[in-house]
């Protein structure tokens, strides 16, 4: 018996927003987990086709940390909120709302201080802005799609 069972939760009890809030915040994760990796290798940022320029007019030195907080805050609460989901934790559908906030608010900082320089900026912000508009429709009890 899987550790969901146990706990009440089959895998078929996920509807089918909890499926794509879990498959947008894994593939999110995990592209952000590799970026905030390599950023982190080479702080230069020279390695995914960055300048080191552009980080003259924001509160850091390279990409190191921006890195760093690509992994940790953006990879790491994807992967946990993801989790929290799979494995049937009731903060889970709260943490779909936070995740997608923080994810909109990363990308709002991020064009603050760079401004628009790259698609992946427009399309991260409207991730963020649906995953927060589905997860908060589900608290809300406005999307129970089975």
């Amino acid at each position: 018996m899987g550790l969901a069972s146990r706990r009440g939760m089959r895998r078929t009890d996920l509807t089918l927003v909890d499926r794509i809030l879990i498959g947008l915040e894994l593939a999110i994760g995990t592209f952000a987990v590799v970026g905030g990796a390599i950023l982190m290798g080479d702080p230069t940022g020279r390695a995914i086709g960055f300048s080191p320029e552009m980080v003259v007019h924001t509160p850091f030195r390279d990409f190191f940390v921006p890195g760093l907080i690509l992994v940790l805050a953006v990879g790491g609460f994807a992967f946990t909120v993801a989790s929290g989901a799979l494995l049937g934790r009731s903060w889970a559908r709260l943490g779909h709302l936070a995740y997608g906030a923080v994810l909109f608010g990363w990308m709002v900082v991020l064009v603050f201080f760079l401004g628009w320089g790259s698609f992946l900026q427009p399309t991260f912000l409207m991730l963020g802005a649906l995953i927060a508009v589905l997860a908060s429709a589900q608290l809300r009890g406005g999307l129970n799609l089975g």
